[in-house]
């Protein structure tokens, strides 16, 4: 039994296009509501999670509606891709449009000047001393300006946003919209994997799946290093983001025939005698042992991803607010994430199979938490230490990603594999809905460097919770053998 590698790579190509977007859009918004609308850390990590609260409902919904399409002519999940793709190119296009608006209304009144800033209240009045005007990043000032520079650009922007909330309110508007065409192929797009897949191959096909996952988040690593301004319009960022969305898209039309996929995997199944116990009992419910383990396996996802989202979702604003980095600093340290990520590919799926997908989500959420922990203590003099702690951050993430949805998947049953990957996505959008709000929250009380810890909380917590999950694993063990029959 052997994994038809070029299969999960064509599919994963429509994971491309998932990843790509979320990755531009972790990096992008944040920056926005900081710059553009001067938003606390608190109001920053509430928007960045209200809009996850739709796909709360939204992801199980749609994966439930693709379950049930019929899709005789491109299969059940391709519609819910294109058309959500599609979609979704226009809403990024109408967001930027109303943010570089109110972006360039900031510009006009004197957002970039000291003069206006010192004139207006924001700025301490000792910044007008011209030696502050030729400072260099190599002076013992510059750290002190620069923050306290952004700092008063950010009131202003507050200010104007208070007075006129129009755009703002417009921008939350599109962004919740977004979402929800986000939403509905999100679901789709990942069960593709398990439609196209028998069940013991599934862990070697999720690492497939992410390597491809990664593939868009180094796409997206280059387009904002290379085309987000330090300071200025992101409009060529949020462009150039659409026209790789629509290519991907394209290729994907022309390499997936959805339906003939499908029918190679029960083809494989006849052959190799895979039965899908699920699919036979006729039942969609779980046995009470199976249902526990199900509801835990979604726990611990649900702190992974409230501990990983904490520092991902401020990571952008930290590292050039706090650290001092321009956007390719954040790009390397992106970089550095996804490099790790890419090492750990390699052997993820040989460990999974010789150890079980348990057992190595666990060594994955201890690496995790582990890394997070040193970043506590970095300044922006030792900003370097934060791109060492993502290699090893990233080598978790792709052990727990990899592992933890087949482990989901396998209580699944052909027939409504979607709606358990939107059961998955309920636990970890719903992580991502609140992490960040209460990491920001944190963060202004007690200081930026707060959300690692918060991070290494969460992720304990979800090792703690993994200890006790019984099934789902590729390799039965003794407990779940006995549970098992405990079932019958």
């Amino acid at each position: 039994m052997k994994l038809d590698k070029v299969r999960i790579f064509k599919v994963g190509i429509a994971f491309v296009i998932v990843m790509l977007f979320w990755e531009v859009y972790d990096f992008a918004v944040p920056i926005l509501l900081d710059r553009t609308y001067g938003l606390s850390a608190t109001w920053r990590g509430l928007i960045m999670g209200l809009d996850n609260i739709l796909a709360i409902v939204l992801l199980p919904l749609f994966g439930s509606l693709s379950d049930k399409s019929k899709g005789k002519t491109y299969g059940r999940r391709t519609p819910f891709i294109v058309i959500g793709t599609l979609l979704a190119g226009i809403l990024v296009i109408l967001l930027v449009v109303i943010e570089n608006a109110e972006f360039n209304k900031l510009v006009s009144e004197g957002v970039k000047s000291i003069d206006t800033l010192v004139s207006k209240g924001y700025l301490d009045s000792k910044y007008l001393d011209p030696i502050y005007q030729t400072i260099t990043a190599e002076s013992p000032m510059f750290e002190e300006f620069s923050v306290d520079f952004h700092a008063a650009q950010v009131k202003m922007a507050l200010a104007n946003t208070v007075a006129h909330p129009t755009s703002i309110v417009l921008f939350i508007i599109v962004l919740f919209t977004l979402l929800v065409t986000m939403s509905a192929f999100r679901a789709p797009v990942v069960a593709l994997m398990p439609d196209v897949t028998v069940k013991p191959l599934r862990s070697g096909a999720n690492a497939i799946m992410n390597f491809m996952g990664g593939i868009g988040g180094f796409i997206s690593i280059g387009l904002y290093s290379f085309f987000a301004p330090d300071y200025g319009s992101f409009v060529t960022l949020f462009l150039l983001l659409v026209m790789f969305m629509y290519v991907l898209l394209a290729a994907y039309m022309l390499l997936v025939d959805e339906n003939k996929l499908v029918k190679m995997r029960y083809e494989e199944e006849a052959k190799w005698n895979v039965i899908d116990e699920e699919e036979l009992s006729g039942e969609d419910k779980l046995s009470k042992s199976k249902l526990i383990s199900f509801l835990l396996i979604l726990a611990a996802i649900f702190f992974w991803f409230m501990g990983y989202n904490a520092v991902r979702s401020h990571l952008s604003v930290y590292v050039t607010d706090k650290l001092l980095m321009d956007s390719s600093g954040v790009g390397l340290i992106n970089f550095a994430n996804g490099l790790g990520g890419a090492l750990a590919l390699i052997p993820v799926g040989w460990m999974s199979g010789k150890i079980g997908r348990k057992k190595s989500t666990l060594i994955g959420f201890a690496l995790a938490s582990i890394a997070f922990f040193p970043c506590l203590f970095v300044t922006s003099k030792t900003n370097y230490i934060v791109g060492i702690c993502f290699v090893l951050a990233g080598i978790g993430l792709i052990i727990v990603n990899v592992n933890t949805l087949p482990m989901v998947c396998e209580m699944s049953k052909g027939s409504n594999v979607g709606k358990y990957t939107g059961y998955y996505y309920v636990a970890s959008m719903s992580a991502q809905a609140v992490a960040p709000f209460f990491a920001g929250l944190f963060m202004d009380k007690i200081g930026d460097n707060v959300m690692f810890a918060f991070a290494s909380i969460c992720i304990i917590i979800a090792f703690m919770i993994m200890l006790f999950v019984k099934h789902g694993d590729n390799k039965p063990t003794k407990e779940e053998i006995k549970s098992n029959l405990m079932d019958l």
